[in-house]
């Protein structure tokens, strides 16, 4: 039997470790959901880092909040399944961030891509752009 899996971009990770206007949605729908049935990848876990430390740059999180943010999004991390990146994920992303109208940074790109590979039929995403671009490949949204 194949477990239908959802893609979880980082956005909604975040708002699981520090406060966003999303942080109460984000919860509901991760409340509902069993481990096995999300992924990630191992971007997720550097895009993570990236964008705690970017908050304690900007002063929206003390350091210390911030490793405890850090602290519970690997605690979090360590429970879902994490799909290897390949090469051919880079080139993937490549051809779905180079058409202008794709409106796509590369690394969502790069999420997107892991996904379609991994065999994921939905994306848990914020982002309008990466929902679009989600259900060119096949992928539903959740929505929040």
């Amino acid at each position: 039997m194949t477990i239908a899996r959802t893609y979880v971009d980082t956005p909604v990770l975040m708002a699981l470790v520090c406060p966003e206007p999303e942080s109460e949605r984000a919860l509901r729908w991760l409340g509902s959901c069993q481990w096995q049935e999300l992924l990630i990848s191992p971007w997720t876990h550097a895009e993570l880092a990236g964008a705690l430390a970017v908050k304690q740059r900007l002063r929206q999180l003390s350091a210390a909040k911030a490793q405890q943010a850090l602290e519970q999004g690997r605690s979090f991390l360590s429970n879902v399944p994490c799909a290897d990146i390949t090469l051919a994920d880079f080139d993937a992303a490549a051809a779905l961030c180079a058409p202008a109208a794709a409106r796509l940074r590369a690394p969502d790109a790069l999420h997107l891509a892991v996904a379609a590979r991994s065999g994921c039929n939905a994306l848990a995403t914020f982002d309008a752009g990466m929902q679009k671009a989600a259900r060119k490949l096949g992928l539903a949204s959740v929505f929040f």
